[in-house]
C-alpha cells in the first residue's frame, strides 16, 4: 500500500472460493483505510484497537450484510465504519 497516494494492490490467495475472497476484500480494504486514517489522524475511534481477529469477524458481517465485495459495497461498508 502506498500511503500518500491511497493506493493499494491485493493479492489473493489462489483456491479461495466467492465468499473467502470477497470477506478477504472486506478485511484488507478496512485494513488499509485504517491505516491511512491513522496517519492522517482521523480513524474512526472504535477501530483504533481492533485485533486480526475482529477485523476478519468484520469483513464477515461487511459481507453478509452489504453482500459481495464490490466498489459500491465496500463504499457502502466504509461510510457505515465512520469514513
Amino acid at each position: 500500500m502506498n500511503v500518500g497516494s491511497g493506493t493499494m494492490q491485493i493479492r489473493l490467495s489462489p483456491g479461495l472460493n466467492a465468499t473467502e475472497q470477497s470477506v478477504t476484500l472486506y478485511h484488507e480494504v478496512l485494513e488499509s483505510a485504517s491505516m491511512q486514517a491513522f496517519y492522517r489522524k482521523s480513524l474512526p475511534p472504535f477501530l483504533a484497537d481492533l485485533s486480526e481477529a475482529e477485523l476478519d469477524m468484520l469483513a464477515q458481517m461487511a459481507h453478509e450484510q452489504f453482500g459481495p465485495a464490490s466498489v459500491e459495497n465496500l463504499t457502502k461498508f466504509l461510510h457505515a465504519v465512520g469514513f
